[in-house]
């Protein structure tokens, strides 16, 4: 899907109703910028912090998510949006050290972090 853009640093991928995260997109590794909003993800690859560790912003709001945030935590991660899924918990968010930015609202949150 992606082979000849090794380079491309941001992605809009809303509204496309994607049951499963694409893995062709693990291959974009200079990736800086994901949106990937409004769209039936329910879980994503267990690699994406180590094929995508140049990703600074990532939006999956309005998907399908549920449980923690991402882990293993994306540790070059500027802003992440999770709003209007179903997360319950934000732990381990201390390991997101370069996070400025942490939307959360419209989830079923019943436990938040210390670190946070």
């Amino acid at each position: 899907m992606f082979i000849d853009a090794p380079r491309m640093k941001h992605l809009d991928l809303f509204h496309c109703q994607f049951t499963s995260f694409p893995v062709s997109i693990l291959t974009l590794t200079s990736l800086e910028i994901l949106n990937m909003q409004y769209n039936k993800l329910s879980s994503l690859p267990v690699t994406i912090s180590t094929d995508l560790a140049d990703l600074k912003v990532l939006t999956l709001a309005s998907n399908q998510l549920k449980g923690n945030i991402i882990q293993p935590p994306l540790i070059y991660l500027r802003e992440l949006d999770m709003s209007s899924n179903s997360l319950t918990i934000v732990d381990d968010i201390g390991e997101y050290r370069l996070l400025e930015k942490l939307v959360l609202d419209s989830n079923a949150i019943k436990s938040i972090a210390v670190e946070i």
